[in-house]
Order: structure tokens, then C-alpha cells, then sequence
């Protein structure tokens, strides 16, 4: 009788209480294993989105400057104009302009025109356009967002606005609506660089005080910079007075009865996802115009030292960091010096960089 309700009484209090606490922290380890997995494969579905993106965008930037007119009716022009990129009424960062000019086949030149009622005669050349502009894509308080955008227009077209004309861009910096095509959302920044006859590539693009890059080397004459802006046909047509970037390349001769073309063009894209964006931190206390000491919620949110990031309309580069506060150089990349709120979001990125050459250019250059 005593052996039979030994047998049947089951586990006691605390045989349950040990088998629950196991089985518990059993659970937590194969979620944690779950939640790394899971982790891993958005993150790797991250990096492959990003590289399938990027390199879309940079090979269609190649072909329409590899593929660039150096003819007599050939221009290329690139400036720098600044607008207001996180919609609080001050322009403070530079956007890029790209125009060029580009040699198509007959049959691209037929599809482009394909269902026009009055399509132009095959001349083979097509202007491009390329250009940075914030869109405001959110309501509310969302600030506007940098989107990269393309245009193409086929030479001789009557019933169309030239892309190289000043009329393009209103006062504002806007393009003519409708003519411009979205490429890619999320471009915290895109710049151009022309490498002259005179530009030293032998260690790497070298660029101007200010410039997107390193400086140059010391004792490195002006004209062995890359050129920030460019104007194949020597018309004045990037204003200096809208930005530095904008002023004549001290290496760069003047134009003759053909356009002026850079032996080669380097192109930096930072990409930013929206879902990198909503993991970034923000910073913790006001940011006045020459501080150089940022406080942010989780330091463990920015990217190494030496790696920039964008507060607002304002690049700094990160020098060190010391518990929740970072020391940064401030206004880089041709931005402005300039105050931000309290709750500020810390962008940044994966940075592309590719490199073209112009396989047809001129090589006379009177230097």
C-alpha cells in the first residue's frame, strides 16, 4: 500500500520549480541563437540590397560618361548649388549638378523616342542630366529625404527645354517638372570629381582644402587636385559665388573648338536604408555652432573614427569618441557651421566609390 503512493505522488514543488528554470533558460538560448540568426540574415539581405542598388546607380553613371560626345557638339558640365536639405528654411549643404552630353546607338535613339508622334532624326546624341534633390516623402515634422534623380533628352528636340540651359533649374534649384526620373532614394551624398591633365592619381584622388577626400600631400601644386566642377566649353557656367567648389581648376586649360574633357571621373555615393535609419542614434544636449564635443543616446550606434557623419545639413568627421561623447571636425564636405536641436538623428552610411575613364578625350591639351 506505502509503495503504491510512492509510486504515484509525481514530482514534488521543487522537481517543478528546477524543470521550469531550465526549460526557461533552454528558451532564452535558442531565441538569442534565433534572434543572431535572424539578425545575420536581415543584415546580409542588407548588404546584398545595398550592393545590387549601388551597383545599378554606377553603372548607369559609366555608361552615360564613358560613353560621353567629345565632338564639336559634346559639353559636359558639373556645379555644386546649395538648397534646403532638411527643410528648415537655411541651404546649407552642397548638391550636385551632372550634364553631359552622350553619344546612343540608332536603336537606343528609337526606343527613347518610341510612341513619339514626331521624333527627332538620328543625330546619336542625348543629354543626361543628373542631380541630388531633397523630396519631402513623410508629412508632418519628416525632414525631406535625398533623392538621386536622372533625365535624358535627345538632341535637336524642339518641344523640349535643353538640359544644359539655364532655364533647366528655376532660381530655387529645381528642375522642369516631370522631365527627371527617381534612380535611388536614401543618398546622404553623391560627389563628382575630374581628374585634369595635371591631377595626381599615383597615390589616390587628391582633392582641394574642403574638398570630398584627403587633402592634398605637402608641397602638392594646386592644379594636382581633382577638379570638383567642370565646364567642358570654358563659359563661366558654374557659379562661383553659390559655392567654392564652383571656381575654375587651376590645371584646367582653356576650351577650344572642342569641349574639354577629364581624363577620368570618380564618383562617391553614401547610401543610407531606411531601415539602417531607424537604428541610428540622436544626440543628447544642443549643438552650437562651434562646439566640437557631441553627446549622443548610444555611442555604440556610430560608425569608427575617422568615418563622417551627417547631422542635419552638416558633415562632421568623427576624431574620437569618450563614453557617450565623440569629438568631431566640424563642417566638412563643403557644408556650413551651423546649431543643432536637441533630438537631432546621426546619419551615415555605406560609401561607393567608382571610377571612369573617358576612353575618348582630348589629348592636346595645351598645357
Amino acid at each position: 500500500m506505502s509503495h503504491s503512493s510512492r509510486d504515484a505522488r509525481g514530482f514534488t514543488l521543487v522537481e517543478l520549480v528546477l524543470a521550469m528554470g531550465l526549460f526557461s533558460l533552454l528558451m532564452i538560448a535558442v531565441l538569442g541563437l534565433l534572434d543572431t540568426s535572424l539578425g545575420l540574415i536581415g543584415s546580409t539581405e542588407g548588404r546584398r540590397d545595398l550592393v545590387e542598388l549601388s551597383s545599378s546607380v554606377t553603372g548607369i553613371l559609366a555608361r552615360d560618361f564613358t560613353t560621353a560626345e567629345s565632338g564639336p557638339r559634346g559639353d559636359l558640365l558639373a556645379d555644386w548649388i546649395l538648397l534646403d536639405g532638411d527643410g528648415d528654411g537655411t541651404n546649407g549643404a552642397p548638391y550636385p549638378r551632372l550634364r553631359v552630353v552622350r553619344r546612343v546607338s540608332a536603336a537606343e535613339l528609337a526606343r527613347m523616342q518610341a510612341g513619339s508622334e514626331d521624333p527627332v532624326p538620328g543625330e546619336g546624341l542625348v543629354e543626361v542630366v543628373w542631380a541630388v534633390i531633397p523630396v519631402r516623402t513623410g508629412g508632418g515634422e519628416a525632414a525631406p529625404e535625398r533623392v538621386l534623380w536622372r533625365g535624358e533628352r535627345v538632341v535637336g528636340d524642339e518641344n523640349s527645354t535643353s538640359l544644359l540651359s539655364p532655364e533647366f533649374f528655376d532660381e530655387n534649384g529645381y528642375p522642369l517638372p516631370g522631365v527627371l526620373e527617381e534612380v535611388a532614394a536614401g543618398v546622404l551624398w553623391f560627389a563628382p570629381a575630374f581628374a585634369t591633365q595635371a591631377t595626381a592619381l599615383g597615390g589616390g584622388w587628391a582633392f582641394a582644402l574642403g574638398g570630398p577626400g584627403p587633402l592634398p600631400a605637402d608641397g602638392l601644386p594646386p592644379e594636382a587636385a581633382a577638379a570638383l566642377s567642370w565646364d567642358a566649353r570654358g563659359e563661366g557656367r558654374p557659379n562661383g559665388e553659390e559655392h567654392g567648389w564652383n571656381r575654375p581648376h587651376p590645371g584646367l586649360p582653356e576650351a577650344g573648338d572642342l569641349p574639354t574633357m577629364p581624363r577620368r571621373i570618380r564618383f562617391e555615393i553614401v547610401f543610407e536604408r531606411p531601415a539602417d535609419r531607424d537604428r541610428r542614434t540622436r544626440i543628447t544636449a544642443e549643438v552650437g555652432a562651434e562646439d566640437v564635443q557631441i553627446v549622443v543616446r548610444d555611442p555604440s550606434r556610430l560608425p569608427a573614427d575617422g568615418e563622417m557623419v551627417l547631422i542635419g545639413e552638416e558633415w562632421m568627421e568623427i576624431l574620437s569618441r569618450d563614453g557617450g561623447q565623440f569629438r568631431v571636425r566640424r563642417a566638412c564636405r563643403g557644408s556650413r557651421l551651423l546649431p543643432h536641436p536637441v533630438g537631432a538623428l546621426v546619419h551615415f552610411g555605406r560609401t561607393i566609390v567608382r571610377e571612369v575613364g573617358l576612353p575618348v578625350h582630348r589629348e592636346e591639351w595645351p598645357l
